[in-house]
């Protein structure tokens, strides 16, 4: 799909574009077999998954014709060719089994849908054919393509990297000019066409890219790198001394701003989502209101025979017996509730607890000790 990003981008139909991935539904990429009708392909059970490539191999391919009529209506060839912008495409032959790197002035007029639903012809879809040859996605030779425009003599470059499934050729820096944006979470399954994952895809890829510009601080989260924020991790140094001195997990050790490097070690403690923007501000009021519901739900857990001792037990026994191979357990809730509810319903093997959690999770440790914070006045009123 990312050629039919370069064509709306190159024709300018910027509306279309926030339309088509505000509403895109696996119907305008394909049309599935009756017995997958109804079903989320991103998800779907052993049994389905076996029938479905049972079904690519008899067939040769999911019938992604809606995606072609989608390149043939919203392409606009000859306003293009007028235009003079470099649109490139690369697929790759399997009749010659090797790939093609093509531009729209070396293509024949009228060839451009074509061309296109080629380099988007994924490995389960009915492959492309363009003068009787067959062609598939371009992905498995290249992903990344950038080496096209250097080619033709373009030295700035602004590339999008989404880590597809295929090759990735990382761009050579020499005597070149390049914005590389990356995703720095991972994104939803590329067949999952749900409205929340489409919506989640958008704003991680603004986020990255207002990163890259300068426009957001912190490194695994999003912050509001303005002056009054600024001023606000300042006065979190200044109460937090003890705390900003404790080891961090070295990923944070970065960030050259240790109040900053504190916030993303506890917000990460605490389960909080990564992929919003966040004043420091915000982000305190998040981690603080998390904590009041953790203790509250310790507490709640152990009158109403929830969370307990014995829940404890369970959890951090079958953590050790796998030898921490496996913790999917305690993904389910922050790391630190298991941290908490160990001190408060097992004080006697608090420290085992701890000790054990940090191994999974280094950033306890500084989230222990940003509680702390909670207690000074100045940084709980609102500025």
């Amino acid at each position: 799909m990312g050629a039919l990003n370069a064509t709306l981008m190159a024709q300018g139909d910027w509306d279309f574009a926030v339309e088509l991935w505000s509403n895109l539904g696996i119907q305008d990429v394909l049309t599935l077999p009756d017995f997958l009708q109804g079903e989320d392909i991103s998800k779907l059970s052993w049994r389905k998954t076996v029938a479905l490539l049972q079904e690519v191999r008899r067939s040769g391919g999911l019938d992604s014709s809606p995606l072609l009529n989608m390149l043939r209506t919203r392409s606009k060839e000859e306003k293009l060719r007028k235009s003079g912008v470099d649109l490139g495409v690369v697929t790759f032959g399997v009749s010659k089994f090797r790939p093609l790197k093509i531009f729209l002035d070396e293509m024949e007029p009228g060839s451009l849908p074509d061309y296109l639903y080629a380099s988007a012809s994924f490995p389960l879809f009915k492959m492309a054919k363009i003068e009787d040859k067959r062609f598939t996605d371009g992905g498995v030779w290249d992903n990344l393509p950038w080496s096209m425009l250097t080619e033709r003599g373009y030295r700035d470059l602004v590339i999008i990297d989404i880590s597809a499934y295929g090759m990735v050729r990382r761009p050579d820096p020499e005597n070149r000019r390049i914005l590389y944006i990356k995703n720095s979470l991972p994104l939803p399954h590329l067949m999952d066409f749900s409205r929340k994952s489409l919506d989640y895809s958008r704003k991680l890829g603004r986020l990255d890219s207002m990163r890259i510009l300068g426009d957001v601080g912190g490194l695994e989260y999003y912050i509001d790198p303005s002056k009054d924020s600024k001023n606000r991790l300042g006065r979190i140094e200044d109460n937090g001394r003890v705390i900003i001195s404790q080891d961090l997990p070295d990923n944070l050790k970065k960030i050259r701003s240790g109040g900053l490097a504190v916030f993303e070690a506890a917000a990460k403690a605490y389960g909080i989502p990564r992929a919003e923007y966040y004043s420091v501000d915000t982000l305190f009021r998040e981690i603080r209101e998390k904590d009041r519901k953790l203790v509250q739900g310790i507490r709640n857990g152990r009158e109403e025979g929830g969370l307990n001792p014995g829940t404890i037990r369970d959890i951090l026994f079958d953590i050790a017996k796998q030898k921490m191979g496996d913790h999917e357990r305690l993904s389910e809730n922050p790391p630190i509730l298991w941290l908490m509810g160990g001190k408060i319903l097992l004080p006697k093997q608090s420290g085992y607890i701890k000790s054990m959690l940090k191994v999974l999770y280094p950033e306890l440790e500084t989230a222990l000790q940003f509680r702390q914070l909670f207690d000074f006045p100045e940084l709980n009123a609102e500025s």
